[in-house]
């Protein structure tokens, strides 16, 4: 006999249904979905956690605190931009985040530090220590910490101006060189992640040969699949395929979502 069980919502005080916690859910999407997050991402969490818990107990009246905390929303606002873009694809470019740190800046420069309680002290203390971990690293797009530094500069400008660009293997057509970032960001899923997407996805998938010659056709179309030589100096090398996110929704047509 097959075993059954019943999936129940757990329920809070006020009797309605509560969510995971931030660190059950970092759990479940890098070991139960497979994906793989940078260390960085998880210690903006612990620092934007930290500062929340720290936050209970005392008023913030200090530039000094009041700066970091802005560093690392800032840094967390843009962690979760990235994310969003790998897993589900460009479904934000309506939304321009980048812009809401500008509303909060002020002459943070001239920050001493002088009003700092003891708690305050010992949450910046251990947050600097966080970011000593991080200080001979370049910005990338998943980062601890992010400092604010905002330029003015007069420019003229038309909207109408801008060209539209469309992806194309036509050789006639202008050429647009993107680097290697560039490319793994639009193309951030390799096989396995992409099959273990389709299985929490899907209620009827299965990889067998159907889901092996859908992913095959659609591996020839750009929008969808990255070719990536192993040796770019060797045609005979072969190649890795990694998959824009936008791949599930033709997907979609075949499988039965859950």
């Amino acid at each position: 006999k097959s075993h059954i069980s019943k999936l129940y919502r757990k329920l809070n005080r006020s009797e309605n249904p509560m969510s995971i916690s931030m660190y059950e859910a970092y759990r479940i999407i890098s070991e139960e979905y497979g994906l793989k997050i940078e260390k960085a991402v998880k210690e903006n969490l612990e620092a934007l956690t930290e500062i929340r818990d720290n936050s209970i107990h005392f008023i913030n009246d200090d530039l000094q605190l009041s700066l970091k905390v802005q560093e690392i929303g800032t840094a967390s606002l843009q962690n979760y931009l990235h994310l969003v873009g790998d897993w589900f694809g460009d479904v934000l470019s309506n939304y321009n985040f980048y812009l809401m740190p500008i509303a909060f800046f002020r002459n943070f420069d001239s920050a001493s530090g002088e009003t700092l309680n003891a708690s305050e002290k010992k949450l910046l203390k251990y947050i600097k220590m966080m970011e000593k971990n991080y200080d001979d690293e370049e910005i990338n797009n998943f980062n601890l910490s992010l400092k604010i530094d905002v330029k003015f500069q007069k420019v003229k400008s038309n909207s109408k101006s801008g060209l539209p660009i469309n992806v194309t293997n036509d050789p006639s057509a202008p050429t647009v060189r993107l680097s290697e970032e560039d490319m793994m960001e639009k193309y951030p899923w390799n096989y396995e992640i992409l099959t273990t997407r389709m299985k929490k996805r899907y209620l009827n998938f299965k990889v067998n040969p159907k889901y092996h010659s859908l992913r095959k056709e659609l591996s020839e179309q750009l929008k969808y699949c990255l070719h990536r030589a192993y040796n770019p100096t060797n045609p005979k090398s072969g190649n890795a395929l990694f998959f824009n996110p936008n791949i599930l929704k033709e997907f979609d047509k075949y499988y039965e979502k859950s």
